[in-house]
């Protein structure tokens, strides 16, 4: 698999190869590569000891809602939208806005960072630096900077 830019017909050329054809993924100057949504839900569930079809219900027992917090937090990190993210939890984007803003326990912290860690390939992960109205998040080792003009809402 290959990164490259469009062509000016907006277009990438497959290349073929001796081991087959290989279509190269269209980029664009401020896009981002995420993993599937599903490998989120697959780590998530496989570090909280929640089957993935609890994970995706509307189950509200507590050992549930504390591995959705997980995935909320982990699959926000990830670059995932809130509707992204209740798509998948089948709850609404408002439930998930009350995860995200409800601070997770130590124990949550660490299975988060694990789950974006595995997801990210980095040695380690790191809090979103929010100094000066600006956040970094770092993702496949690549950075993206993002002001707060650019943040629905624009600056409070």
């Amino acid at each position: 698999m290959s990164l490259v830019r469009a062509s000016k017909d907006g277009l990438a050329t497959p290349v073929v190869t001796e081991e087959g054809c290989e279509v190269p993924i269209v980029i664009s100057p401020h896009a981002i590569v995420r993993r599937p949504i599903g490998e989120v839900v697959e780590r998530t569930s496989r570090l909280t000891g929640i089957a993935w079809t609890r994970l995706c219900s509307r189950s509200n027992v507590a050992a549930t809602v504390s591995a959705k917090r997980v995935f909320a937090h982990a699959a926000r990190r990830l670059g995932y939208t809130g509707s992204e993210i209740a798509r998948v939890l089948g709850i609404t984007p408002q439930a998930v806005s009350k995860h995200l803003d409800t601070r997770p326990t130590s124990e949550q912290v660490d299975l988060v960072d694990s789950v974006v860690r595995e997801l990210s390939g980095l040695s380690s992960v790191e809090e979103p630096d929010t100094t000066w109205g600006t956040t970094f998040t770092t993702y496949r080792g690549a950075q993206r900077n993002r002001s707060a003009m650019d943040r629905p809402g624009g600056v409070t």
